[in-house]
């Protein structure tokens, strides 16, 4: 416990650790009576929770006793140094029998306040040894002033501290071990038994552990009233693309001007801003100049790895990489190193057998190496290789398990908590747990069983499902010895924040126009070819079972699982601008399970609806999900402003929008017919063009502004890559896959091969798909487009119309390209739904007109026998005929 005096200067106000420590002593008087009697057991044990124990003042008292000061500090003796300090000598052989009994009774306190209030950290005696009467004040102000001064000044030659192993604080030590008294020295000792014997919990209990953490403490609190405090966390979700984030006090924010900081609206305490800046170098650099500037913040350990070059980044207890996390054994690391000393941590994470996930370089200074999981003596080993100034700080200390939460949709120190966002809570040895969801009027609102999940616990699914909105979540974990608890605030929705872009848009492809992979603007409706001859690719169909309604409860599944699930990957974008299809694969398992509903068909919703979109680098075929166009798109031909709202929007969002309306102005939702288990849009009716504009500015949605709707893009994109020389088949390898349409997947069985529809051939960057096609042959890079090349190719309809213009895909689509969803959002009917088969349903209507070309051609012509001239006397034939048709009405 604090001896030193700021916990008195913090409480009283006053200016200066002596000055508030003299009021403290003379607040007791000069009575020897009075001040005995307070050293008689009390009613301690009988105290309420939620009461202050009276006889705290006379305990720390003792506290200041055993810590002595300036006039004290020559005073060998215990009760010398008390008498002394209250300059009353008949105090001298005070017996002080009772000194133990009343330290025991505060120990019970805390424990029972911890329990009902929260607010109160364990007290652990340390053993007394000998001095059974004064030995646990003793040890608790351990250590007196002047060895305190001393160790000071060690920590400041060394730069050893609690972050450090146990073995290197005692090396440090044991060097010097004569400058101290011999108080300290028997602690020494006592700490290297225990650190001996393998007794770690002890030894982090220890006085000598706790009085370091108080200089740490102590450091950290001139650098916060100087500087601020930071905080570096990565976010390793893509190991490929990290993205580095500061977290910042108001003082760091100004201090180290961090321009374009945004509040966090579930503060993080002592972090209440977060600063996210493109790559690397950006978030680092302010950091090191700071250090440069501030001695106060150049002591602390963050800077000191910074300037060194490593700075390496533990779990912290939202499962993420941080500055504040702490190293377990076998957990994972996170390394931010120069590049020049990248080359030393391959090399050595090679003879080790660890596997890592580098980065590719980019032109800046920095880089991230991740370990995933990496023991003790392997760290250790890994520091030996490292220049001099990092190897202490890459020799982590022990610390107690603690529970972390991981997988979490998160938000400051919030969570996000649905059953599309149902953390995993994590504790080494871990047995089991509970959890108690409370509101915000401090009432509980339910309790249960967490499930066994991953790496550790959940709360089920199914339990959230019907979550009123709740304050906080109390996580409960058993394991042995003892477990231990921790409570978690929960926010409903996710805050009205702009997600994050991709930071370079032309370094990642999707499916986009022109039937082929291209940048991310190439989907938008805007890039598509507007003319195209006309094709039989569409069949139609009158039957009413054509798209059969599924029973309302069903729907009403459905809509909640889009909301919950629309909450949740909202707020993750909001971090990051691509997650792991893995995630989102998981997040949507998690919902399914708890609605009853098919996972498969919730997930082929989400992207077909173009809410997500399949992303991968130009460079890799790996394919992540991104946040697919937020667009208004304003129809200028009606009377009024006429407004749709495509892509995915939070509900805050449509909170916000809503008071943005003026009157006479309204937002509706456009649901689809016959009920399915779809996803739509939302239209505005807007006073005029310029309120179209001032919304998408406020909400940070895209304006697409157009005078009609465009006709579908299909035929043009399909005879876009078909033009030119005709194709021919390329020849098959050992890596060649078949597509087998019968079970939706590839396969490498050569007896598939004779009647696959297209085969693809995986590549270093980029796969390549290719098929027969008519009397020729197609190629691609996209999937999405090779599935419909290869069945136009054999002469069958993609889908089926309806009377209204809804379209029914063929189930053999498990996606649609992007431009196709981005144009029946936008334009078309305005719904996306999935049939019981897994066919993808356009659905809304809008007439045939929209599809015009695309079906009702008695004999289709192949189109890879057309070219470019063809086109072009097509198109001179349709104007003669419009000349000519104008000239006979005149």
């Amino acid at each position: 416990m604090d001896a030193t005096g700021q916990l008195l200067e913090k409480i009283s106000g006053i200016t200066g650790q002596d000055a508030a420590k003299r009021q403290f002593i003379a607040a007791f008087g000069n009575d020897a009576a009075q001040i005995r009697q307070l050293y008689r057991r009390t009613s301690m044990s009988f105290t309420q929770a939620k009461a202050v124990p009276q006889s705290f003042a006379a305990l720390y008292l003792t506290l200041l006793a055993g810590s002595g000061d300036d006039s004290t500090s020559g005073e060998g003796l215990f009760r010398r140094r008390f008498s002394t300090m209250l300059k009353i000598e008949e105090l001298a052989s005070f017996d002080f029998v009772e000194l133990p009994t009343m330290w025991q009774e505060l120990a019970h306190w805390c424990e029972r306040r911890a329990k009902a209030v929260g607010d109160c950290l364990k007290l652990i005696l340390p053993d007394p040894r000998n001095e059974r009467r004064i030995g646990y004040s003793k040890r608790l102000a351990f250590p007196t002033f002047s060895d305190e001064k001393r160790l000071r000044l060690l920590v400041g030659e060394t730069g050893i501290s609690s972050s450090s192993a146990f073995q290197a604080v005692e090396q440090a030590i044991f060097s010097k071990l004569n400058d101290f008294s011999s108080a300290f020295r028997e602690e020494a000792l006592i700490f290297h038994e225990l650190v001996s014997a393998g007794r770690n919990e002890e030894a982090f209990d220890s006085p000598l552990w706790g009085a370091l953490r108080d200089i740490g403490f102590a450091l950290e609190k001139k650098s916060r009233d100087s500087s601020g405090r930071f905080c570096l966390e990565l976010d390793m979700a893509d190991p490929l693309f990290p993205e580095l984030a500061v977290l910042a006090d108001e003082r760091g924010e100004k201090v180290a001007g961090l321009t374009g900081c945004m509040p966090l609206q579930h503060p993080r305490p002592p972090y209440t801003r977060v600063w996210r800046a493109d790559g690397l170098d950006s978030p680092i650099k302010p950091l090191v100049s700071l250090g440069l500037k501030d001695r106060n913040f150049a002591q602390l350990w963050i800077w000191r790895a910074l300037h060194a070059g490593c700075l390496p980044l533990f779990p912290d207890r939202f499962g993420g990489l941080s500055s504040d996390g702490e190293y377990y054994d076998e957990g994972p690391v996170a390394l931010v190193s120069l590049q020049s000393q990248i080359a030393t941590i391959k090399k050595m994470a090679h003879h080790l057998g660890l596997t890592i996930r580098v980065p590719a370089h980019g032109d800046g200074k920095w880089s991230v190496v991740l370990i995933s999981s990496i023991r003790r003596d392997s760290l250790e080993r890994l520091s030996v290789e490292m220049p001099a100034s990092i190897r202490l700080l890459l020799q982590p200390a022990w610390k107690p398990a603690r529970l972390r939460i991981a997988e979490a949709a998160r938000y400051g120190d919030a969570i996000l908590l649905s059953p599309a966002s149902s953390p995993e809570v994590r504790l080494r040895g871990a047995t089991g747990g509970s959890y108690e969801l409370v509101g915000a009027d401090g009432r509980p609102i339910v309790a249960g069983k967490l499930e066994a999940y991953g790496e550790g616990f959940r709360i089920p699914p199914i339990d959230l499902a019907e979550l009123a909105t709740t304050a906080v979540c109390s996580y409960q974990v058993d394991a042995a010895p003892g477990g231990t608890a921790a409570n978690f605030s929960v926010f409903p929705v996710a805050p009205v924040i702009p997600p994050k872009t991709l930071l370079d848009p032309e370094a990642w492809l999707c499916d986009a126009a022109g039937a082929k992979l291209g940048s991310v603007e190439s989907a938008r409706l805007e890039a598509c070819v507007k003319r195209a001859s006309r094709e039989n690719l569409l069949g139609r169909e009158s039957s009413p079972d054509l798209f059969p309604p599924v029973p309302d409860a069903i729907e009403e599944r459905a809509r909640k699982a889009f909301r919950w699930l629309g909450e949740v990957l909202l707020t993750r974008f909001q971090q990051r601008a691509t997650l792991p299809l893995e995630e989102v694969k998981a997040r949507v398992a998690s919902t399914a399970q708890a609605l009853g509903l098919q996972a498969w068909m919730v997930q082929r919703a989400l992207f077909a609806s173009g809410w997500l979109v399949r992303v991968q680098r130009r460079t890799a075929p790996y394919q992540f999900a991104g946040l697919g166009d937020r667009v208004l798109v304003a129809d200028l031909a009606s009377e009024r402003m006429r407004v749709r709202l495509c892509g995915l929007v939070g509900e805050n969002e449509l909170v916000k929008l809503r008071q943005l309306l003026q009157k006479g102005e309204s937002c509706v939702s456009n649901t689809s017919q016959p009920r399915q288990i779809s996803i739509g849009t939302w239209t505005l009716d807007l006073a005029d063009a310029s309120r179209a504009s001032a919304i998408a500015d406020t909400l940070g949605f895209r304006l697409r502004q157009r005078a009609a709707a465009m006709p579908c893009p299909l035929a043009s994109d399909l005879q876009q890559a078909l033009r030119g020389e005709s194709k021919t088949s390329q020849s098959l390898s050992a890596e060649t896959l078949a597509w087998d349409g019968s079970r939706s997947r590839w396969s490498d069985e050569r007896k598939n091969f004779q009647e696959a529809p297209f085969f693809c051939a995986p590549g270093s960057q980029r796969n390549r798909y290719w098929g027969a096609h008519g009397t020729g042959a197609f190629q691609t890079d996209s999937f999405a487009w090779a599935l419909m090349l290869a069945r136009q190719g054999a002469g069958t309809p993609l889908g089926f119309l309806a009377d209204d213009g809804s379209l029914k895909w063929h189930s053999g689509f498990p996606s649609i390209p992007t431009p196709l969803s981005n144009w029946w959002m936008q334009d078309g009917g305005g719904s996306v739904g999935i049939g019981a088969d897994g066919s993808v349903l356009f659905l809304g209507g809008g007439g045939l007109g929209q599809w015009d070309g695309h079906f009702g051609i008695q004999e289709s012509q192949s189109l890879g026998s057309r070219d470019v001239a063809s086109d072009r006397r097509d198109l001179a034939l349709g104007i003669r005929r419009k000349v000519w048709k104008r000239n006979q009405a005149v």
